[in-house]
């Protein structure tokens, strides 16, 4: 399968930038994979809740990571891969 180079090179260059600190290219990796909440991603990766949270926030802040608060109880947050701006779908 063919696909179209993408039409924001500075988007990409970003994305690329971000995506350069091995351990946030594991977790968008896990996120691949399905929807996730912190800790789960902690028990995998054997990081602290702080720094897996500055992570996630970084990947969020570059549009790759999209996050949702649990409707019952708001403590829990999840994270999924932005499908949108990655063009999955």
């Amino acid at each position: 399968m063919t696909y179209p180079p993408p039409t924001n090179l500075q988007t990409l260059a970003d994305w690329l930038k971000v995506l350069a600190e091995p351990k946030r290219l594991l977790i968008l990796n896990l996120l691949m994979e399905g929807i996730q909440c912190n800790c789960e991603l902690g028990d995998y990766l054997d990081m602290g809740p702080s720094l897996i949270s500055h992570h996630l926030r970084v990947l969020r802040e570059a549009g790759l990571v999209d996050m949702e608060r649990d409707a019952v109880d708001g403590r829990w947050i999840y994270y999924s891969v932005n499908e949108v701006a990655l063009g999955v779908v």
